[in-house]
């Protein structure tokens, strides 16, 4: 796992960041490191520059000195891809950076499941990122396959031997709704239990494990520099182009079409 052209002594790998506190993957293991402030954030195919902060899965340059606490994050190296996604409050999120694929993980028995794979796959199309599905729980339903699609049990690790294949020397963002499966896939790759998972509730649902997004390299069967970044699951799923559209409808509603408050009265016409 390293930055072309860059030595290991100066660059490192956002692992995960915690309000302001970032792991980060170094030559010499991990570490932890922050920033002074705001970074110049510099996108490889448009060549465009904005102030921000790194997220998971950026290159960084740090300070030579590597005393004290934490290592000094100086500058951020050009991106190859930034996943977004548009949230509720109209803001927009940055999921990960440099990331090769994003592996949409569906539960076979979930409700709806072709739509949300669908949005998911929106979503990563808009980031210019390429997609694929991969079907957990097949042990409780048949999956609705399409086309390359996987199709994978993490109880007996039927179709992991594919899935590995499909990541090898990839960065893979897990995206999908909480209970899915991500993290219980992640162990499964792993080779191990390092990931929380929670039991299938009574009716057979996943609970909700992942908290944050953390960057992990896998070793197991799997070619050189094969990375994937688990996440937690998605409640709402837009596009940057539906916020837009959202937006722009209710500016051209102007504020006459927002509803009332709560116990709010309605204006009352003057009688002649």
């Amino acid at each position: 796992m390293t930055a072309a052209g860059w030595p290991w002594p100066h660059v490192a790998r956002i692992i995960s960041e915690h309000r302001g506190i970032y792991t980060l993957a170094c030559e010499s293991g991990e570490r932890l490191g922050r920033v002074a402030g705001k970074l110049r954030m510099r996108d490889s195919a448009t060549a465009q520059e904005t102030p921000g902060f790194p997220v998971v899965g950026d290159w960084v340059l740090l300070d030579e000195d590597g005393s004290g606490e934490f290592a000094a994050i100086s500058h951020a190296l050009p991106r190859r891809a930034l996943l977004r996604r548009a949230r509720p409050s109209k803001e927009l999120q940055l999921i990960a950076a440099n990331i090769d694929l994003v592996l949409i993980i569906a539960a076979s028995d979930g409700v709806a499941v072709r739509q949300r794979v669908d949005q998911y796959a929106a979503v990563a199309a808009e980031s210019g990122v390429p997609s694929r599905v991969a079907f957990t729980k097949i042990d409780l339903a048949t999956p609705p396959r399409q086309g390359d699609e996987l199709a994978i049990c993490n109880v007996d690790g039927a179709g992991l031997a594919e899935v590995r294949a499909a990541l090898g020397g990839k960065t893979t963002l897990l995206v999908g709704d909480s209970g899915a499966g991500k993290s219980s896939l992640l162990n499964a790759l792993i080779g191990g239990g390092a990931h929380r998972t929670a039991q299938l509730t009574h009716g057979g649902e996943g609970r909700h494990t992942t908290t944050a997004r953390r960057l992990v390299p896998l070793t197991v069967d799997v070619a050189p520099s094969t990375c994937v970044i688990d996440s937690p699951g998605w409640r709402h799923v837009r596009t940057e182009a539906e916020l837009a559209i959202r937006a722009g409808d209710e500016q051209a509603a102007g504020p006459s079409s927002k509803p009332l408050r709560r116990g709010a009265k309605t204006p009352r016409t003057s009688r002649r």
